[in-house]
């Protein structure tokens, strides 16, 4: 009985293990690559949550100037981020392309979610349009008797700023990522908190300065209501858990925030406060460091997304590469297999193929599933092998098993 070589044991050994290997890569390197465009998606939503804040901070930069110029307020000490409205226009206009970009890009059920919130803003030329007229001819302009438009104007601002917070809601309950999903109310929060104390200062400025104060039933309620909503927001913010914690340590604005909430209790006891305390709260730029607490969280969680999709996508490659190591080795395996002499060939082509050893059956198999006959591996007997140079320079590509396999690795892929 003739025996076996031993570069055709080691094969054999080899190639059961091998294959297993394939198998068991190419299932981790599907996974891989389904779990980072989940990733990708989670992190387009967490970003597509947080991108309004940016727009939402120029318009409120925009409404805050169009009501501080057309009452004449620059006279109480009243300040805005951004004093122009060329200035002001033109952020609030970049921060809408930027944002109708980002949207477009994080896929439809993002863009379906702001939609109306864009419809809305196309009311803003109108808007604008109406100011410049106000200024160019009401003898009003830049007066206290032009309040009543001032305060007309600052609603309808309002009313194309909400639709961008109720849309930030809608898309954040879609992230599953629970980081993600508690960064993006976050942020929403604390754009919705920035909302709020701009409408309770003017609130309580206009009704203690032109009204002497909260004293009916009415301006009880809204303040009230107010209340009860700024402290939840900052009850919220305060309670807010790892990584967004270190935000809040270094950011959160508590002694404004603080101040400003007793200035509000003091209002509502029915104590009348000087209007320079009211304005106070209003001579600030940055919403009295609220501005940068939002800007941080976004950027907080925005660095968080970017990074599980790094990590994600690195797994995905560390898999891919172990699936073309294991097929090197199925390669480098395969081209031992025909080692057989073809005097020994023409012998053994006598014996038939009915008792194959039972790794040579697997590897058979295999490439059987994989489309591959065995004469593209081993030529029968009499048939002439064109070596490697040969080859390439006929024009005739050898086909292994790695070569064969790449295509199946890219469509896993």
């Amino acid at each position: 009985m003739r025996r076996i070589p031993i570069r055709l044991k080691l094969a054999a050994a080899l190639a059961v293990p091998l294959l297993a290997l394939v198998v068991v890569v190419g299932v981790e390197v599907n996974a891989a690559a389904q779990r980072a465009d989940e990733v990708s998606g989670q992190a387009a939503l967490a970003r597509a949550a947080v991108g309004p804040g940016g727009l939402i901070n120029r318009l409120q930069s925009e409404r805050t100037w169009a009501a501080v110029d057309l009452s004449g307020s620059q006279a109480l000490g009243i300040t805005a981020p951004v004093e122009s409205y060329p200035e002001t226009r033109a952020d609030t206009d970049e921060a809408l392309a930027s944002f109708q970009r980002q949207t477009q890009k994080a896929g439809p059920e993002v863009a379906a979610a702001f939609a109306p919130a864009f419809e809305g803003l196309e009311g803003l030329a109108a808007l604008r349009a109406d100011i410049d007229s106000n200024i160019a001819t009401s003898p009003n302009y830049g007066t206290s008797n032009n309040n009543d438009f001032a305060d007309e104007m600052y609603s309808r601002y309002i009313a194309m700023t909400r639709p961008l917070f109720d849309a930030t809601d809608q898309v954040t309950l879609t992230i599953d990522d629970q980081t993600l999903r508690e960064g993006a109310q976050l942020v929403n929060i604390t754009s919705r908190a920035i909302e709020l104390f701009v409408d309770m200062a003017r609130m309580h400025l206009i009704v203690g300065a032109l009204h002497g104060g909260i004293d009916d039933r009415n301006e009880i309620d809204q303040a009230a209501s107010r209340k009860v909503l700024w402290d939840k927001y900052n009850k919220t913010l305060l309670a807010a858990e790892a990584p967004y914690d270190e935000v809040i340590a270094d950011t959160y604005p508590a002694e404004f925030n603080l101040g400003f909430t007793s200035l509000v209790e003091r209002a509502m006891s029915g104590e009348t406060i000087p209007v320079d305390q009211l304005t106070a709260p209003l001579t600030t730029t940055d919403w009295g460091g609220n501005k940068e607490l939002r800007d941080e969280m976004a950027g907080e969680v925005t660095r968080i997304a970017d990074d599980l999709a790094a990590e994600a996508r690195v797994r995905e490659r560390v898999f891919i590469g172990l699936a073309l190591v294991a097929l090197v080795g199925i390669q480098h395996q395969g081209e031992k297999w025909p080692t057989i002499a073809p005097a020994d060939r023409r012998r053994e082509s006598r014996k038939s193929d009915s008792v194959p050893c039972r790794s040579g059956r697997i590897v058979r198999d295999f490439l059987a599933l994989i489309g591959v006959r065995r004469e593209d591996m081993c030529p029968a007997a009499g048939s002439s092998r064109p070596s490697r140079r040969q080859a390439q320079s006929q024009g005739h590509k050898r086909l292994t098993p790695l070569m064969m396999c790449v295509p199946w690795v890219r469509h896993v892929r």
